[in-house]
């Protein structure tokens, strides 16, 4: 987004209230300038927003409209979060990532001693490959197991892809900065760069909410329930126009202005990840707030949370989620009580059908689009990572 200071005080319109557009506000307001943030919906946060649900026992709760997991490498998304006043400490629960994290009680020394080969040689080749191989050949060498319990589970979780079709160049460039980059050090400690952070209130809360009054208290303007037509009216009031949708959204914003980017906007092709929230008994806890499940057609779910908002509400994840919502569901309970040992009952299933790209491994990315007086930020324009909340907000910042 080519706001710089030094360019005098200028009048922003950002389009679209998500983790890329809130993102662009807050450095555009400290860069000095105006800041007006357009968002259609009378929600914040995008594709990571609150919901209101209701539980069995009649009770009204706020979750997420699906769970999402950050990283200690996450170093833009946790310093945007502190910028606007989150305690980190207070809204993020850390699970250091350990073999014993995923499904490793079967192994044999082979499958360790495979394992530690792969990883050597990707560390050895610079966590590099030659654009087109998919996750699948970068894993040629791994056991049935370790291709199963480890590289599959990573690549669901990071790309939202499977392996056979996923991008091995975003994928080591993931594991990269999870293993190789230095600690997040923050006020109230450090997040080493492979730990896990899971959300222990809603995102809304962590980041939208807080960065809406943030902007608000700087002097800049956010107005809910407001959708933009077309660029022109905005162009002729602005000096700059950040363009912060969805990509079907931007697509269309910019059809007569970029034809050839919007083009290439609209041959995307997108992945779904579904969350089932189920209620087990109140007196149920999970060994850990992450465990990864078995999973295959008839198991879907790959891992299960705890979440706080009450006691014995789960959150089950489906990345690449296949089939209709009441089959996943279905199939997600069943494995749950099949694997937990307990009753549970459905609470609500969300299925974000176009939740991230299809992180594929002949995908080219649409690029960055920077035009006189109007810039496109977005998890899905080129960048170094994949449909994830610090894609977003790197692409902002």
């Amino acid at each position: 987004m080519l706001i710089r200071k030094n360019v005098g005080v200028r009048r922003v319109a950002i389009i679209g209230a998500g983790w890329a557009g809130l993102a662009a506000a807050v450095r555009a307001v400290q860069a000095g300038h105006q800041v007006t943030v357009f968002e259609s919906s009378r929600s914040l946060g995008g594709r990571a927003r609150a919901v209101e649900v209701t539980l069995p026992s009649g009770e009204r709760v706020t979750l997420d409209n699906g769970q999402h997991v950050l990283l200690g490498a996450y170093r833009e998304t946790l310093d945007l979060m502190q910028t606007v006043g989150a305690d980190l400490t207070g809204v993020l629960t850390r699970l250091p990532v350990k073999l014993a994290t995923l499904q490793t009680q079967h192994w044999t020394v082979f499958d360790y001693v495979s394992l530690a080969r792969v990883l050597v040689g990707w560390c050895l080749r610079g966590f590099s490959c030659p654009q087109g191989t998919t996750v699948l050949a970068l894993s040629q060498s791994a056991s049935p197991r370790v291709m199963k319990d480890v590289i599959e589970s990573l690549c669901l979780s990071a790309l939202n892809t499977a392996p056979a079709a996923a991008s091995g160049q975003v994928f080591l460039r993931v594991l990269k900065d999870a293993f190789l980059s230095k600690s997040y050090v923050y006020a109230g400690g450090k997040y080493a760069s492979f730990d896990m952070l899971i959300p222990s209130v809603d995102l809304g809360s962590i980041f939208p909410s807080l960065a809406s009054s943030w902007l608000q208290g700087k002097g800049a303007r956010v107005r809910l329930g407001e959708r933009v037509a077309s660029l022109q009216a905005l162009q002729s009031e602005f000096d700059h126009v950040v363009v912060a949708t969805p990509p079907w959204e931007a697509a269309r914003l910019l059809r007569d202005v970029a034809p050839d980017w919007a083009a290439s906007v609209e041959r995307l092709l997108y992945r779904a990840i579904a969350t089932v929230y189920a209620q087990a008994p109140a007196d149920f806890e999970l060994p850990k707030p992450m465990l990864a499940l078995p999973s295959d057609a008839e198991h879907p779910a790959q891992f299960v949370f705890a979440r706080r908002e009450a006691s014995g509400l789960l959150a089950f994840v489906v990345s690449d989620a296949k089939g209709e919502r009441e089959t996943l569901e279905q199939r997600v309970l069943a494995q749950g009580e099949a694997k937990l040992g307990v009753a549970l009952r459905a609470v609500s299933t969300i299925v974000e059908k176009r939740a991230t790209l299809a992180c594929t491994a002949p995908t080219k990315r649409p690029a960055k689009l920077v035009l006189a007086g109007l810039s496109v930020v977005g998890d899905y324009v080129d960048g170094p990572y994949p449909s994830t909340l610090e894609g977003a907000v790197r692409s902002a910042l």
